[in-house]
């Protein structure tokens, strides 16, 4: 039987992430529910397309979300996996203008599991505390703040609402950083259902909000401390849906 290894994955700077500024021409609200709705998927949808493209089952997902994931694999997929993560990080690193990383650690599935959890925490310890390791010596020479990144507004338009009404995401190998609605024309190679419950077949998406005054849409940010003011006065607050 071959040897198993644990993979961890784990992004790293999302507080930093969603509060940097927005790109030309985009509202900072639609941009900032883009990103946290980027990360969130990001964590499910990666750790699912390297086991399709390896071709191992989806089972040796052991979790998934809240900004890491963690993988069972055969001993042969380590080279492989680590091929993989390498051309997502470099994705990451783009649309986050350089203010992600995509972090892993790779173990031997040996020992008792507060064992493997510190081998598994050191691996990822290496990722923090050199993340310089390999760079170029431009790398250390002063440079001016980079302006806020254009996507071609990737998290306000093709994330956010597509996202609430989609009934699934999708996944490519060209863009490894990216998921588009199911409903997209460029959904992907891989596609995976969005649904409400947990589910082995599908991905786990919490897609709610505090609707407007008028019920139609999603409340906007300058919305909901108004309403919280009038809630302490006396008037009902209003429930997600």
């Amino acid at each position: 039987m071959s040897e198993q290894i644990l993979l961890q994955g784990k992004i790293q700077g999302i507080e930093e992430f969603l509060l940097s500024p927005a790109g030309p021409d985009e509202v900072a609200a639609d941009v900032l529910a883009g990103r946290a709705q980027w990360i969130s998927l990001l964590c499910e949808a990666l750790p699912r397309a390297l086991l399709a493209e390896l071709g191992l089952a989806r089972i040796l997902l052991g979790s998934s979300g809240g900004g890491q994931f963690l993988l069972v694999l055969p001993d042969e997929a380590r080279a492989p996996a680590k091929d993989f993560l390498a051309a997502a990080a470099r994705d990451v690193d783009r649309l986050s203008n350089g203010q992600l990383q995509l972090l892993w650690g790779i173990t031997e599935n040996l020992g008792d599991w507060s064992v493997v959890r510190k081998r598994l925490n050191e691996e990822l310890q290496k990722w923090r505390g050199t993340p310089l390791a390999g760079a170029r010596p431009e790398a250390f020479a002063p440079y001016a703040a980079p302006p806020a990144p254009d996507n071609g507004g990737y998290f306000s338009r093709r994330l956010g609402l597509k996202v609430r009404e989609a009934v699934a995401i999708g996944w490519s190998p060209e863009t490894p950083a990216q998921v588009f609605p199911g409903s997209d024309p460029d959904a992907g190679k891989h596609i995976w259902k969005l649904t409400p419950n947990l589910s082995l077949d599908g991905i786990t998406c919490a897609r709610h909000a505090a609707p407007d005054d008028d019920g139609g849409s999603a409340a906007d940010p300058s919305t909901l401390p108004t309403r919280a003011r009038s809630s302490a006065v006396g008037r009902p607050a209003r429930r997600c849906r």
